[in-house]
């Protein structure tokens, strides 16, 4: 399809096939197998400085820009939770402080969805106006901004050796059904320790 224009403004069209050289715009049609007004549509994307046709935008997805508000309620949100440092390992840990371990992710979002109503995914029932905050942003946001301060995951060791001897020591004194004075002051003295040491 070859477009021209004319000096008196006038789009000329003229149709070729390679094998056949020019031809009408049935043979075009028939032979490439468009309608009319797909020919249409064409021409009326033909840009007018130029032979330029927009490309089709269609099956694309535009990625979508939160509002710095959203982001903020996020960011503030998850910030709300309680976090503690490692108890035993700091060294190894610096600065980052660790959730609960009941406390997931996906409890997270849960929660914030409820508690901001004109923030909330499209994938629950109720539409909304505001910008959508799915889980995968949520999470990516996390990821992006709080991944070196904050964690879900503990350390895999993070108690003390002296309170776990302790610890078992009273646990195996309680289990024995025999228990005598010198047991009971036993006990005493590792629970005695036992505060002490913390």
């Amino acid at each position: 399809m070859e477009v021209k224009l004319t000096f008196r403004g006038v789009w000329k069209i003229s149709y070729h096939i390679p094998s056949l050289g020019k031809v009408c715009i049935i043979a075009f049609q028939k032979v490439y197998g468009i309608s009319k007004s797909k020919i249409e549509l064409l021409l009326k994307k033909i840009d007018q400085d130029g032979l330029f046709i927009e490309p089709d935008k269609r099956g694309q997805k535009t990625p979508r820009k939160l509002l710095p508000e959203a982001r903020d309620t996020v960011m503030g949100f998850i910030l709300l939770y309680e976090a503690t440092e490692s108890h035993y390992r700091r060294a190894r840990s610096g600065c980052k402080k660790y959730f609960d371990s009941n406390i997931s992710m996906r409890q997270m979002w849960t929660e914030f969805v409820r508690e901001h109503p004109n923030l909330m995914t499209t994938s629950l029932k109720n539409k909304n106006s505001g910008p959508v905050i799915s889980f995968s942003t949520f999470r990516n946001m996390f990821n992006r901004e709080l991944k070196d301060v904050l964690s879900f995951r503990k350390f895999r060791v993070d108690t003390c050796q002296e309170c776990d001897k302790c610890k078992n020591r009273l646990d195996n004194l309680r289990l024995l059904s025999n228990q005598s004075s010198k047991q009971d002051d036993e006990i005493r003295d590792l629970i005695t320790r036992r505060n002490l040491h913390l």
